[in-house]
């Protein structure tokens, strides 16, 4: 199979990781600001060369991520599918999150989807609790795309939801995520604390549930970068498990996992 060129890689990139936020920002000004950054800047060096044994308090989020960044659009940074943000262009970003009222857990599903910076989650909450229109039912203007339909499983083990809550504050390093399962059939849910939430470390998480549980058929997450990279997505497909993807902005579609994590 011939290489994909940079050129198209490149093209797929903005497609994928910048077009969601054109409403809010403009593309000079994603790059501009990023190369303006001095934290994305570093964090550029070390990506495009090598990282060093120890990095300073403020590249630390970002070293434990560090299989899944890379560099898009001269300047700019992406986690998996999702764009890292350089400090002057958060507000803005966040802003977008008063296109629709929505409440907190949908709010972190949609910007999960989209963008990432150290700490987004405690960001977004404050914004939830400082905005009264958010504490309300979670109405939005405009009707939402349609849900995905799911085939109720027979069986137990046949279909699992996942997903991912955190990062937590004020909890042990190593306890700082939670991995939650949940069987579509039973409803019988798995809760586990870990320490990174990287492509790697979710395939483990699974190899060590299958090899209690056995195989399953199918698995539904949502588009965070961990679960829509290739080393999560082939390690499904070796082993014959259909993965289904939430629509973006639909973590209903995901209803059981998203019901513990609340």
């Amino acid at each position: 199979t011939a290489k994909q060129p940079e050129s198209d890689i490149e093209s797929d990139l903005v497609q994928l990781v910048y077009e969601p936020l054109q409403t809010a920002v403009s593309l000079e000004e994603l790059k501009q600001e990023s190369a303006a950054d001095p934290l994305l800047v570093t964090l550029k060096t070390y990506i495009q060369n090598s990282w060093p044994s120890q990095v300073s308090a403020d590249l630390t989020p970002f070293s434990r991520v560090r299989a899944e960044l890379k560099c898009w659009g001269e300047s700019c940074i992406a986690w998996g599918h999702r764009a890292v943000i350089p400090l002057s262009l958060r507000g803005r970003v966040l802003s977008m999150a008063h296109e629709d009222h929505v409440g907190i857990v949908k709010l972190k599903q949609r910007f999960r989807d989209l963008v990432w910076w150290p700490g987004i989650d405690r960001e977004l909450e404050a914004l939830v609790r400082k905005c009264a229109p958010f504490l309300l039912s979670g109405k939005t203007g405009a009707p939402p795309p349609p849900l995905q339909t799911v085939d109720w499983p027979t069986k137990l083990w046949a279909h699992l939801q996942m997903d991912i809550c955190g990062e937590l504050a004020s909890v042990p390093y190593h306890q700082r995520f939670l991995v939650v399962v949940y069987d579509l059939h039973s409803k019988w849910p798995r809760v586990v604390p870990m320490d990174s939430v990287i492509a790697s470390a979710m395939v483990d998480f699974l190899e060590q549930l299958f090899s209690r549980w056995g195989i399953l058929q199918a698995i539904t997450t949502d588009n965070g970068p961990q679960f829509v990279s290739s080393e999560f997505s082939s390690y499904l497909a070796a082993r014959g498990i259909v993965h289904i993807h939430t629509a973006f902005y639909h973590p209903q579609a995901n209803s059981g996992v998203e019901r513990l994590i609340k």
